[in-house]
């Protein structure tokens, strides 16, 4: 059970729960962090106890794709993670490290130590003078939810008992408390004040903690990115594959040869760091018609990539649906979405697919060298310009905060490996379940007005009503 804490500058700075981030640490060699992610596993005592191949059909991409699975973490951390991971790449051997990395990842942020917490309401931290997300910032949720009165969810407000763990604010480094809720996989013990649920947007895993804390940055970044070009149904520029040598050259080696339509749409506007939406049609038949995968970089190519990777893993998994008969009508009703495999199942669906044909409806193009940049010297020095861009995109007369949590469990420690989540009540998260859609931010209300994507802002009413078909 969660214990109750005196909220004193002691209890506020445990060096493990609120780091420094040093922003002059190097970037760790990529055979480090291989390394140390193959000390976790073993088919007899490793947190990924089996990696896999996967099959590749006709028409996949050239790519390694591994999957990993996770130990019963009940037996160890007293809660249950994520069992089936998975990681692509160009390389078997990144490939794989990316898998036990996302195993690392969901296994880490299984874990909360007690000590590390602290109970209270908004108005009480403000009596201690300790920073905290305001109830003002964190609006999660429309008020035609909360005035549901089947809605499992309390808004945050002043008068709210909830837990909090403490961060790195990204911004000052200063400590910073957040919901907790909202950052560990792991039931609430106090049901009764439940603002929110955990997803894994933010979550990353690296050989620094500067380098986790990018990851998750980054992640955030992206999936804003999307949830606000899904909401506002924004039709953005598509990207001129031919425009870099060096992605025509990834495109014609890994996926030319699938026959399949893939478009790079750029959603870098909407949060000022290089982000693509990379999507897949399959014009030629019924199998895994459309699916989606999104990433964010310092560097444009690199963004592409990576997207590009993520919409075939996103594909595999469609089609594994497919096979299984898992399809959702949309016309029995958005309800029926209630988990992210939910998501992908609805969007097997012709109704659904035409309703995604909105992403890639822009006549307009960029080439790659169009795109911003984050100079990344450092993770530090990406961190650090990262957040002066977002801090500037005010909503409210606020800017994007964003704080880093050390989520690293005492093992994945020793193995000499970080795991941060990066929370943001500014940034919209993607969200699981149609019924408990994060549908209150301002921001999907505001930003593509303030970038010139559209007018605003915008009711709930307003917004897109169909689930994301985003994994």
């Amino acid at each position: 059970m969660t214990q109750t804490h005196d909220i004193g500058a002691a209890s506020l700075s445990a060096r493990r729960t609120v780091p420094h981030l040093d922003y002059g640490v190097a970037w760790a060699q990529p055979e480090v962090g291989r390394r140390r992610l193959a000390a976790l596993h073993s088919d007899l005592v490793g947190i990924a106890h089996r990696t896999f191949g996967q099959l590749h059909d006709h028409d996949d991409a050239a790519l390694a794709a591994v999957g990993a699975q996770a130990c019963r973490s009940e037996a160890v951390l007293g809660a249950g993670c994520n069992e089936l991971n998975g990681g692509g790449h160009q390389s078997l051997q990144q490939a794989t490290a990316a898998a036990i990395g996302e195993t690392a990842e969901r296994y880490s942020v299984a874990w909360r130590d007690p000590e590390d917490l602290i109970i209270a309401t908004p108005e009480t931290l403000r009596l201690y003078g300790a920073r905290h997300t305001e109830p003002e910032e964190l609006t999660l949720f429309a008020e035609e939810q909360h005035e549901d009165p089947a809605f499992p969810y309390v808004p945050l407000e002043e008068d709210t008992s909830v837990t909090w763990a403490a961060g790195t604010d990204l911004a000052d480094q200063s400590v910073r408390l957040v919901p907790a809720d909202l950052v560990y996989m792991v039931p609430s013990d106090d049901p009764h004040h439940m603002i929110g649920y955990p997803t894994s947007n933010g979550l990353a895993c690296g050989s620094t903690l500067e380098e986790a804390t990018l990851g998750g940055l980054l992640e955030l970044v992206e999936r804003d990115a999307f949830v606000t070009t899904w909401y506002r149904m924004l039709s953005l520029p598509q990207i001129e594959i031919d425009s870099d040598p060096q992605l025509a050259a990834f495109f014609a080696t890994h996926l030319e040869q699938t026959g399949l339509e893939v478009t790079l749409i750029d959603l870098s506007a909407l949060v000022e760091v290089p982000t693509v939406l990379a999507v897949i049609r399959n014009p030629h038949n019924e199998i895994a018609p459309l699916a989606l995968g999104a990433a964010a970089s310092t560097d444009p190519v690199r963004a592409c990539e990576k997207a590009a990777i993520e919409a075939f893993q996103t594909r595999t998994w469609a089609m594994s649906e497919q096979r299984a008969g898992a399809i959702l009508d949309p016309d029995e009703g958005f309800e029926q979405v209630r988990t992210f495999d939910d998501h992908v199942r609805m969007s097997l669906h012709p109704r659904s697919i035409e309703a995604a044909a909105f992403l890639t409806a822009s006549t307009q193009t960029v080439a790659v060298d169009d795109l911003p940049r984050v100079p990344d010297e450092t993770p530090g020095a990406a961190i650090r310009e990262i957040m002066s861009r977002l801090s500037s995109q005010e909503t409210d007369g606020r800017g994007v905060d964003a704080t880093a949590v050390d989520v690293t469990s005492p093992d994945i420690a020793e193995a000499g490996l970080s795991v941060v989540k990066v929370f943001s009540a500014a940034l919209s998260p993607l969200d699981s379940g149609w019924h408990q859609r994060y549908m209150g931010g301002q921001r999907i209300r505001q930003r593509p007005q303030q970038v010139g994507l559209g007018d605003g802002p915008v009711s709930t009413a307003e917004l897109n009503p169909r689930p994301h078909p985003f994994p």
